[in-house]
């Protein structure tokens, strides 16, 4: 594609990002209840009943649950969630790969974001062999559930994004790869820079304007001649054919440039006249410091350019993972003592 023709289209694409937001009575302080004993709501009772569907008991001192995103269901009026999880005994620690490797994804749903009902797996690995399933995103269009996520091997390599398709949210087609690691247009995918190989945690959501689909993901760039974290960036008209555009290199405030820094999970929040790009991040141990993990963003206007001038939103683990629903950051807890691998949900800073 000539460079004129993309520079045109990634601008007008990306100029001015319009994304539904659910009702904004979600925003509040909540917390998962994996066993809820209160009566069911009336809506988790008719999106079960109208799709067959069965709640199952979820024993949350036996899983670790990590990644979470999701997305409003209007049909329904409940709120789905999708979460990476495995049994706890492999560990979930930065160096612990384990978990990772057998990683799933569960799904829970709620009619208020405060109590949350467990509905089983979704997407597992069915032999040694199998690729694993880590963290994506949600889309609900024209009556179907479009799951996209990220498959990786063993090893952490041979990334590459997919998506599911399912009538009802909780029963997916087979997973199928939609866009697979590129050396074009300054992406890399190496581990030079003391980091594992990135093409994962897609970000997909709809432009009205130029009626287009637009997917950020996780991902490393060549910025002259050195490999640094950044977010790859692709379009498409029908969520399963994409077209990939230029890498965006992403800057890291001073201190956590640190060999091996990585950034994950994009989420995208519309501002008045701008977009604010959050990311998690994760440094490891630099000398005498200790590793970092948390959450950071960006505000700019257009994502044709570099990403300069980022701000730490939460310089704190328990934000590591976190996926953007309605203004809340969704997470995990790490606190032992209160509701050990249980879900929470809280408010972002303004």
């Amino acid at each position: 594609m000539a460079k004129g023709l993309w520079v045109g289209i990634l601008t007008a694409v990306l100029s001015t990002l319009c994304v539904a937001t659910p009702p904004p009575d979600f925003a509040t302080l909540c917390r998962l209840a994996l066993q809820a004993e209160a009566t069911i709501p009336d809506a988790i009772q008719h999106y079960l009943s109208e799709n067959s569907l069965h709640l199952e008991p979820f024993e949350h001192d036996r899983h670790n649950l990590w990644d979470n995103w999701g997305a409003w269901d209007g049909r329904y009026g409940i709120y789905h969630r999708y979460s990476q999880t495995a049994v706890s005994h492999l560990g979930l620690g930065s160096t612990d790969k384990s978990a990772h490797n057998e990683a799933a994804i569960r799904h829970f749903v709620s009619a208020d974001g405060k109590i949350w009902y467990h509905l089983g797996l979704v997407l597992e690995k069915k032999a040694p062999d199998e690729l694993a399933y880590w963290s994506g995103k949600l889309v609900i269009h024209n009556g179907l559930y479009y799951l996209f996520h990220t498959r990786g091997e063993t090893s952490g390599r041979n990334q590459y994004i997919a998506v599911s398709v399912s009538r009802d949210g909780q029963r997916f087609s087979k997973s199928k790869a939609i866009l697979k690691p590129s050396d074009r247009w300054n992406y890399t995918f190496d581990d030079t820079d003391g980091a594992i190989p990135a093409w994962r945690d897609p970000e997909v959501f709809w432009h009205d304007k130029v009626q287009c689909w637009v997917m950020i993901f996780a991902t490393k760039t060549n910025r002259n001649g050195s490999t640094d974290p950044g977010f790859g960036l692709a379009t498409s008209v029908d969520l399963f054919h994409w077209n990939l555009l230029p890498a965006v290199a992403a800057t890291l405030p001073e201190s956590l440039r640190v060999r091996g820094a990585q950034l994950e999970l994009p989420n995208i929040e519309v501002r008045p006249g701008k977009f604010r790009l959050y990311a998690s991040y994760s440094v490891p141990e630099d000398g005498d410091k200790p590793a970092q993990l948390g959450a950071l963003y960006w505000d700019v206007n257009s994502l044709g350019a570099e990403l300069d001038s980022p701000s730490i939103l939460y310089d704190d683990s328990r934000y590591y993972g976190f996926s953007l629903l309605a203004g809340t950051a969704l997470l995990f807890s790490t606190d032992q003592h209160d509701s050990p691998y249980r879900m929470a949900s809280v408010p972002l800073l303004p």
